[in-house]
């Protein structure tokens, strides 16, 4: 399987995602612990799964890890620069194994990717023309920001990394900051670190 991203805010084409069968709130000190509405979680998902499809968007589907619950977050689990596919590591150890069906999904489409060795989740990764902005968080290290520009070099990639540290109670970058089209994003204000 051939892929290929110009920019995070082009025409969608296809799209990897996993149905959200085993989704759970873990966190009981969440106000939302135990209290999940399962038909409207599922009626939502298929409506987005027939808007996805209404649009001519290919959609592919990973196999289900019974012991994932947050599997339906799939652009945590990886992210495409170019022609290559990057394979997260999670942090989390109940989200780790969400890569294992992921990587046999991989493996078997032929996909050509690349694994990161340092803490990083593609919900940090926001891609703007030729610079790939790296939210530094609990779930995204500077060192990982480091390997991705190298690995960019060493591709002949002509992209510049730059980490955005921000207040990480709000979980990943592209949940505080988000490229609308070209010259256009929605940021969240009060919540970066000037360094």
């Amino acid at each position: 399987m051939k892929i290929y991203n110009v920019s995070q805010y082009g025409t969608l084409k296809s799209c990897i995602i996993c149905y959200p069968v085993n989704f759970k709130i873990n966190n009981k000190s969440s106000e939302y612990y135990n209290k999940i509405n399962y038909d409207l979680l599922y009626s939502q998902y298929n409506k987005f799964i027939n808007t996805l499809s209404k649009n001519n968007i290919s959609l592919y589907f990973i196999d289900i890890n019974k012991n994932a619950t947050q599997q339906v977050f799939t652009q945590d689990i990886g992210f495409v620069i170019n022609d290559v596919l990057f394979i997260s590591n999670m942090k989390e150890n109940d989200r780790k194994i969400e890569t294992d069906s992921f990587k046999s999904f991989v493996k078997e489409n032929n996909i050509k990717h690349y694994e990161m060795s340092n803490i990083m989740e593609g919900g940090d990764i926001i891609k703007y023309d030729n610079v790939i902005f790296v939210g530094i968080s609990d779930r995204t290290t500077i060192e990982a920001a480091n390997e991705l520009q190298e690995v960019l070099i060493n591709m002949n990639f002509k992209y510049k990394v730059i980490p955005i540290y921000f207040d990480t109670s709000k979980i990943h970058l592209d949940c505080v900051f988000n490229i609308l089209d070209k010259g256009s994003a929605v940021i969240s204000p009060y919540i970066y670190d000037k360094r």
